[in-house]
């Protein structure tokens, strides 16, 4: 009956249309069909065409089949079939060659005009790097870039998979509706200089960008089903899993089967989809402000910065002044401090406004900057970490989702920050297994310290343990939050906080001020050295703590650590086995 029923439908020419039921459910229930679909987490029911479509995908696919011609206009933008789901009639006309001058010769104008103004040549992913100040952008982020034939980079086009989410939600109704899919992402297309203004100036974020190959007829592709995914529905969105790098994966996923096995975990970071799609070494660089001003700084000789320093103390140009190096740095530098109150305006900032006036009237160019780095993200190490090890007397295992503590290899990561969740260490002694540890989060947020830029460095740290100060060996909540400064330098990096230890059990809450000098030393690709003092007031009464280790990386996922501890009551030194995975 089915088949009859497409048969009459069509037309019962010489070219007439005949699948088999058979033809029809292995294509209905194969990756290329259901690809197309995302799940289907789909929000948006005129994302289908049958009314049980989201349920039933050959259901869909018969649906599909039958409005071929139809001119009715349906999805959210209202064009007839063919033209609202162009990606889906091309599947069609590939399974079923037959189609393909039925639908080759309906015209669809404005999808047309549409890619014509993206102007795609090629496409590349973007890894932007971490953003400790938001949480929600710790673990870096994901966009593409569709380059354009000619023209300027910053004119190319992104695109970007974001949550909307509702600003009156407290940050813990934020986070859980985050991680239990309580909001609708979206897809969003953006000229690039507004990302770049963004993550490179605003947040000062570096971003690296690999180029994926396609064929022109992926290419095409690509455009046409991300006009239906982009146009015509969002999707449910969860901040752990099915987030802004999944949905990206998604498309390429549907484009080429090659691209159908990217990963897809529980706890999905945007540097796992990076490694995945990034085929090769080559990358483009792109420095952040930051970056770009201390690079400048460095070119400066000491009476050059002598007088940059004491034009930006009184805001007065010397008469005649035209040092374009110094001036280069003082526009840029009074920029970068005004990012985020976008005070540009003349009214606003007329210091600026005069430093604009006094270089545009000198013809020598600016050379480019001509930064280069050697570090690559894709080289970081898997998120997931498993350590073994203990001492002569003891067994000691620790587990963590996630993500960089301080013992583990810097390659790949641009700059000082540790981020771990969701961790669990347990020790065996005298065939007696004990938790020493249950770790919430523990973030170490490092930024550097400038006197130019002034910016505080801080921790917080949410953890069940039985090494805390008031602790007494019991198992204790102790909740975290210390404020600091940190020195960054090539391969070292040293930070100080004054915090509050806030240990919690069923009788009491103690407060506990603590100050903490720690640094970290990579001494070569293979090895690295941390160590950490911590002072604590205890009963009006100062205790120390230190602790330190030595670590080899014998690979990028793999190292072996000795490490040292020593408090009031306990000196202890063991030995490590780790593996990320």
């Amino acid at each position: 009956m089915l088949s009859l029923l497409i048969l009459l439908i069509l037309g019962g020419k010489a070219h007439a249309f005949s699948p088999t039921i058979q033809d029809l459910e292995a294509f209905a229930h194969g990756h290329i069909w259901r690809s197309l679909f995302n799940g289907t987490s789909a929000s948006d029911p005129r994302f289908f065409l049958h009314p049980q479509g989201k349920q039933n995908l050959q259901l869909e696919l018969e649906k599909t089949i039958e409005l071929l011609e139809s001119t009715t206009p349906v999805g959210h933008t209202q064009f007839r079939p063919v033209c609202t789901f162009p990606a889906r009639y091309q599947r069609l006309a590939e399974r079923w060659p037959e189609l393909k001058s039925r639908i080759d010769k309906i015209e669809c104008p404005d999808l047309l005009k549409w890619k014509k103004t993206i102007d795609a040549q090629s496409i590349s992913m973007l890894y932007v790097g971490p953003y400790l100040n938001n949480p929600a952008s710790m673990f870096g982020h994901t966009l593409l870039r569709f380059k354009r034939k000619s023209g300027e980079w910053l004119n190319d086009y992104n695109l970007a998979f974001l949550a909307t989410t509702d600003p009156n939600d407290s940050p813990a109704m934020y986070t859980i509706k985050g991680i239990a899919g309580g909001y609708t992402g979206y897809y969003h297309l953006d000229p690039y200089y507004i990302n770049a203004n963004r993550y490179n100036n605003s947040e000062r974020r570096d971003i690296w960008e690999y180029e994926i190959p396609l064929s022109p007829e992926e290419l095409d592709f690509f455009m046409n089903h991300l006009w239906e995914v982009s146009l015509n529905t969002g999707f449910q969105y969860y901040f752990t899993s099915e987030n802004c790098s999944y949905f990206l994966a998604t498309i390429f996923s549907a484009t080429h089967e090659r691209f159908k096995d990217f990963p897809k975990t529980f706890l999905l970071h945007p540097i796992e989809i990076t490694k995945y799609f990034a085929q090769t070494n080559s990358y483009t660089f792109r420095p952040s402000v930051r970056k770009k001003i201390l690079h400048r700084y460095a070119l400066l000789s000491g009476e050059q910065n002598k007088t940059r320093r004491e034009i930006e103390r009184t805001k007065t140009i010397p008469q005649g002044f035209t040092d374009t190096q110094v001036l280069d740095v003082l526009i840029e530098s009074e920029k970068t401090r005004n990012y985020k109150r976008l005070k540009f305006t003349t009214a606003e900032n007329p210091y600026l406004n005069e430093l604009l006036k006094t270089r545009a009237v000198i013809p020598q160019a600016s050379p480019p900057d001509n930064i280069q780095t050697r570090v690559n993200p894709i080289e970081i190490h898997d998120p997931m970490r498993l350590s073994l090890g203990g001492s002569t007397d003891q067994l000691r295992s620790r587990f963590s989702l996630g993500y960089h503590g301080v013992r583990d290899s810097e390659q790949g990561l641009s700059q000082w920050s540790f981020v771990d969740y969701l961790g669990l260490e347990t020790q065996t002694r005298r065939n007696k297994t004990t938790i020493n540890e249950v770790l919430l989060i523990d973030i170490i947020s490092l930024a550097p310290m400038m006197w130019d830029f002034p910016e505080f460095s801080w921790q917080l740290k949410s953890v069940f343990e039985t090494q805390c100060w008031t602790c007494e060996g019991e198992m204790k909540q102790t909740l975290q939050a210390g404020l600091g400064l940190s020195w960054h330098f090539k391969r070292f990096v040293v930070w100080n906080f004054l915090s509050l230890d806030n240990g919690i059990d069923r009788r009491s809450i103690k407060l506990t001020p603590q100050y903490q000098l720690a640094g970290k030393w990579v001494l070569s690709k293979m090895f690295s050295l941390n160590f950490a003092h911590e002072v604590g007031l205890v009963q009006e009464k100062a205790e120390h703590r230190t602790k330190g280790s030595l670590s080899y990386h014998h690979k990028q996922n793999h190292y072996l650590s000795v490490e040292l501890r020593e408090t009031p009551v306990q000196e202890e030194a063991v030995v490590m086995g780790t593996v990320h995975f």
